[in-house]
């Protein structure tokens, strides 16, 4: 069983050598950080304790493409996500650039994911606010992804939406005419159409785009996701960790990666088997230059709004005398015990360029 920081170590040298002077410094950055992380290169860790006997763990990139870094914060991030949730039915709306776009989305991202965010947005809240739908002003949270489950390049934005919004008066909530219904996909792809073209007017880059994107037929998926746990779920192992997970790479060796992936269409399990280089470049291509956010959210559930969130989730609980939503179960505080299985306590950290340090017999 391979992992990613094996893969990144066995290929660094060659592939910073050859790209290094094109690369992007997030990629840079990720090619270093990846392929030290957990390892003595990082000449620090921790220090745990259990079955009376002391082990030493090396500490952990921090890196956000890493995948051994992202547990901890996808926790912390889901409980927080989960306790948010409003006792209403929510829906996942799924915003896809036409290929014929995404040659320019991959050489111009921090334009043209801008742009995709704002178009997106606003045409999802501007179909909210009209009376045949929701009549209201809505909240959602979005997130971007720019892979496929092979790792192509396939850039797409998820909108969890709490089904209703706040009317124009702003004192009271308004829920859609239809429970298990929020807007249609076909008017609510054209307005998208329409305010994504007007923004590559605007950023000077209609020029590098072919016509015939702009005559075809665009698609937006909007469909229920019930209390909006499962679509909180699946997003944050997409979008809060990386394009792959160790428990994909499934062999390293003869300077070739096979990892796993399931079809979308047939739901098959696939194995494919690349060179190193090729495999880093395709996950580097997912790596986002620096900034360059992926998680925005919008009305009620922006940042600035989390008052007006909370005196929403306290007014509906109490109108519905339904209990509290229910609320993940927190990491174990360390790695597991060789020994016992059991999560073992962090008793203290060391630092020594030469490993940690030497037990006295």
């Amino acid at each position: 069983m391979a992992d990613l920081a094996a893969v990144f170590r066995a290929g660094a040298e060659e592939y910073l050598g050859l790209y290094g002077g094109r690369m992007l410094p997030s990629h840079i950055r990720a090619v270093r950080d990846i392929a030290r992380c957990r390892s003595p290169e990082m000449e620090h860790g921790g220090i745990y304790e259990c079955c009376g006997k002391k082990h030493y763990s090396y500490h952990s990139c921090g890196n956000r493409n890493c995948p051994k870094c992202g547990n901890d914060k996808v926790t912390r991030w889901l409980d927080g996500k989960l306790a948010e949730r409003l006792p209403v039915e929510h829906f996942l709306v799924t915003f896809t650039l036409p290929a014929g776009l995404r040659g320019l989305c991959r050489s111009e991202q921090r334009t043209v994911f801008d742009a995709f965010f704002r178009a997106s947005s606003e045409a999802l809240s501007e179909l909210a606010l009209d009376p045949r739908f929701v009549g209201g002003s809505p909240g959602m949270a979005g997130f971007l992804q720019t892979w496929r489950r092979d790792l192509g390049w396939h850039p797409h934005i998820h909108y969890i939406v709490p089904g209703g919004g706040i009317s124009p008066d702003g004192k009271r909530w308004i829920h859609p005419r239809n429970k298990n219904f929020l807007v249609h996909g076909s008017p609510l792809a054209e307005l998208f159409r329409g305010k994504f073209m007007s923004e590559m007017k605007d950023a000077g880059l209609i020029g590098r785009t072919d016509p015939a994107v702009w005559e075809g037929k665009w698609i937006v998926d909007c469909c229920s996701a019930g209390d909006g746990a499962g679509a909180y779920r699946y997003l944050a192992a997409y979008t809060q960790r990386t394009a792959v997970t160790d428990s994909r790479l499934e062999d390293l060796s003869d300077g070739n990666v096979t990892y796993r992936y399931t079809e979308s269409a047939t739901k098959t399990v696939r194995r494919k088997t690349i060179p190193v280089l090729a495999f880093m470049a395709l996950f580097l291509q997912h790596v986002l230059p620096k900034g360059l956010v992926r998680t925005r959210y919008y009305g009620f559930m922006a940042p600035a709004a989390k008052c007006t969130l909370r005196k929403l989730l306290v007014l509906m609980i109490r109108a519905r005398s339904s209990p509290p939503q229910e609320n993940m179960t927190r990491r174990k505080s360390g790695p597991a015990c060789p020994c016992c299985g059991k999560a073992m306590a962090l008793t203290g950290s060391w630092y020594n360029a030469r490993g940690p340090p030497k037990e006295k017999s």
